[in-house]
């Protein structure tokens, strides 16, 4: 016999990930999803923190440096690649391919989206993100910490056609900035939500900062 108590709870709709990773980190120089810190590749970090936080199916989308990229993410269970047609139009074009692909499973009806050069986002992160995003009516759910927004960011299905539109003049951020009302901010204790490395420099000092900051 069912339990009472949950008979009638809604089923949690079904959360997917998108890894942003076709960029030609011409600021980092090297491959971003290659690079390693705290014993794992960038790729390593940004996946188990999606896995850990409860999310199973996992795109990433290669581009720039494809055989590292591929490589990097070749080591993970669970993670497909998927190559980016025009990954000179920048992360948009990423994004665009990686909802359409999700688009074809019924099933999914919202993705996280993890830019690569985030790799210190804290599974309780994922978790906040995919709870808020069950409980609210809210087509974007963004993590914050202090007031300051960060990476990765949940967009429902509803939402995913606006971002296949060719005229964002400043990408995803044109359809997030659309309408305040429709983003939900989910305050986190996770500095790696604002951990942007691309650069030697940050990536440096990331190496040279306590584990506790990054994902497990």
């Amino acid at each position: 016999m069912s339990d009472p108590r949950t008979r009638h709870s809604p089923a949690r709709p079904a959360v997917a990930g998108l890894i942003l990773a076709a960029g030609e980190a011409t600021r980092l120089g090297e491959p971003k999803a290659a690079a390693i810190a705290h014993g794992k590749t960038f790729a390593a970090h940004v996946a188990h923190a999606l896995q850990a936080g409860g999310i199973d199916s996992i795109l990433a989308a290669v581009g720039g440096h494809e055989k590292a990229t591929r490589a990097a993410f070749g080591e993970i269970h669970g993670v497909n690649c998927f190559r980016v047609r025009h990954p000179e139009e920048g992360p948009i074009a990423s994004l665009r391919e990686g909802l359409e692909n999700f688009a074809k499973a019924s099933d999914v009806r919202g993705v996280i989206v993890a830019p690569v050069d985030h790799p210190a986002i804290l599974p309780s992160t994922i978790v906040a993100l995919c709870q808020a995003a069950a409980a609210s009516s809210c087509p974007i759910v963004a993590p914050s910490l202090a007031g300051q927004r960060g990476h990765p960011t949940y967009f429902a299905r509803e939402i995913w056609a606006e971002l296949a539109a060719p005229d964002l003049a400043h990408g995803a951020r044109s359809v997030v900035r659309r309408d305040p009302n429709r983003v939900l901010e989910v305050a986190v204790a996770d500095p790696g939500i604002l951990l942007n490395i691309d650069t030697p420099e940050s990536l440096a000092l990331w190496r040279e900062t306590p584990r506790a900051t990054s994902a497990r």
